[in-house]
């Protein structure tokens, strides 16, 4: 077969004089063609699975700050994604946006994040830091599921996640499903959902 060419997409801003707004669904989906990319200022959205399964696609760059939201599987499967600078706009992380990219290292969530949704970093195996803004609201367990190098905060049994200011700013899980008592620290803002699943002995949780 044709070896396909590898190229470096810049998306346009503007398509015959018509203002372009942001990246449609399954836009690029599964084009093995595409390095890396960089969104124009002007965007506000990127798309559900927009670069869903890229293969080739190694680092992403958005140049403006109007995108809220990181769509469903925006990403999934982007097994070479090594590098993502991220709007600090940007306030929710959708479910499965990052799912399965083996080689991303770090994030930073740094801006103005509210949610990060299931499954968001499910199966990032490389990923080991991760920066949480402050205006968290909501935090699910299983969106670090398969996070096997992610490097938490510990304190009584509990794994943390947050920032430089705020190691403790979020209550992921627990480090022993065994434990009989846990005690939340006190800078502690959101409690992930399910972040006590499985702690069938538990009987003193102080908050």
């Amino acid at each position: 077969p044709a070896s396909v060419a590898i190229v470096d997409v810049k998306l346009p801003a503007t398509i015959d004089g018509r203002d372009i707004v942001g990246v449609a669904a399954d836009a690029f989906k599964a084009e093995n063609s595409i390095k890396s990319v960089t969104i124009p200022a002007t965007y506000t959205y990127v798309g559900d699975y927009a670069f869903y399964d890229c293969d080739a696609l190694e680092t992403v760059t958005f140049e403006g700050e109007a995108i809220t939201d990181i769509g469903t599987g925006t990403f999934e499967g982007c097994d070479k994604l090594v590098s993502v600078v991220l709007p600090k706009s940007v306030e929710t992380v959708e479910p499965f946006a990052f799912k399965e990219c083996v080689a991303l290292t770090s994030i930073d969530l740094s801006g103005a994040l509210k949610t990060i949704s299931e499954g968001a970093f499910y199966g990032c195996s490389a990923l080991k830091n991760i920066t949480i803004a402050d205006s968290v609201e909501y935090v699910v367990k299983s969106a670090f599921y398969g996070c096997a190098a992610l490097e938490y905060t510990t304190y009584d049994n509990g794994l943390y996640l947050g920032n430089s200011a705020n190691p403790h700013l979020v209550l992921a899980s627990v480090s022993d499903l065994n434990a009989e008592k846990c005690k939340v620290n006190d800078n502690t803002k959101v409690v992930a959902a399910q972040a006590f699943s499985g702690c069938q002995y538990l009987s003193s949780l102080t908050l």
